[in-house]
């Protein structure tokens, strides 16, 4: 999953627009979308699934975000996948635990990407592991690449929801 601009202007505006105001007081009109694709490592195309506007959302005082659009595909296309091993990529963006825990509600695993700066706890216990030889590297030659598994731990030390499990 993947949000893009598809729209942009600081004067064509609609009830539609998202709107992003600058320092110097300029007002930027946009629109949004999150476009869910399926992926598979075998093939080189992606196959798109319906997307997700982010636009406002009636009786919200808040603009709409990815994240809550990813939210509301998530709980308008689930049953598409029901009985199936589905698994969602996303950004750092995504890896919240909100956003986490909609996706284990509705019977989805996900890999979303965990940057130091947004998860300090999360590196922590990185760098704790790794120090203690707990973390095992592994590097494929299809891709130019280094990625490491670690299973069981919790996002962040307030809500003790488990980020990752066995599929």
């Amino acid at each position: 999953m993947d949000g893009t601009n598809y729209y942009s202007s600081e004067k064509v505006n609609c009830p539609c627009c998202s709107t992003k105001t600058s320092k110097q007081g300029k007002v930027t009109y946009f629109h949004q979308a999150l476009l869910p694709v399926i992926v598979s490592p075998d093939h080189e195309s992606v196959f798109s699934l319906p997307p997700e506007f982010i636009t406002p959302q009636d009786g919200s005082e808040k603009q709409d975000c990815e994240q809550n659009a990813a939210k509301r595909w998530i709980s308008n296309h689930a049953s598409l996948f029901a009985g199936q091993k589905i698994t969602l990529l996303g950004d750092d963006l995504y890896s919240r635990q909100p956003t986490c825990q909609h996706c284990l509600d509705h019977n989805f695993n996900f890999i979303f990407v965990c940057l130091p700066t947004s998860h300090p706890t999360l590196y922590e216990w990185l760098n704790y592991l790794e120090a203690n030889g707990e973390v095992k590297t592994t590097q494929h030659r299809r891709w130019n690449g280094k990625y490491f598994e670690i299973w069981g731990r919790v996002l962040n030390l307030w809500k003790r929801v488990i980020i990752n499990r066995a599929c």
